[in-house]
């Protein structure tokens, strides 16, 4: 559980109180340690740009494109 993406009902969320009650239709997806970085500090900012700026992560893709 990384925080990236949580897709729920929100009047089911409010009844159940939980993230993963319904097992049978709670899915998760893979994401390499590079791009589920958590960054609930300012120390967690820097480690992620650092992997951006030694090439652990490419970004290019979030690169702004003529429209």
């Amino acid at each position: 559980m990384n925080g990236a993406l949580y897709l729920m009902r929100w009047d089911y969320y409010k009844r159940v109180g939980l993230r993963y009650a319904d097992r049978e239709r709670t899915y998760g997806y893979p994401m390499d340690r590079f791009h589920s970085i958590e960054i609930d500090e300012p120390v967690d900012l820097d480690i992620a740009q650092f992997f951006v700026e030694w090439g652990r992560v490419d970004l290019s893709h979030w690169a702004a494109r003529d429209v």
